[in-house]
């Protein structure tokens, strides 16, 4: 099994499955809502039984923000610099 926390686009978990021909199950979360579109379009691509999930992981359960720099590619598809995410 894999476990890709702080999925983004989920290019590490399909280069793990393609590189080593794993079989079996990927669960990847990601909370950022546009990065986890692009995870779940991924996902939909593996040859193994894979989901992504739109939340992050956390040992509490709490409503969090989350701010990037806004040099970053993401930050420059949003009017927001910030996003309240459910973990």
């Amino acid at each position: 099994m894999i476990l890709d926390i702080g999925a983004n686009i989920g290019y590490f978990t399909k280069t793990l499955i393609e590189w080593l021909g794993l079989e079996g199950r990927a669960e990847l979360y990601e909370p950022l809502p546009r990065l986890a579109e692009f995870c779940r379009r991924t996902v939909a691509t593996l040859p193994c039984q894979a989901t992504a999930h739109e939340f992050g992981l956390s040992n509490e359960e709490a409503t969090l923000d989350i701010s990037w720099p806004r040099t970053a590619t993401y930050a420059r598809t949003r009017s927001s610099r910030q996003e309240r995410l459910l973990t």
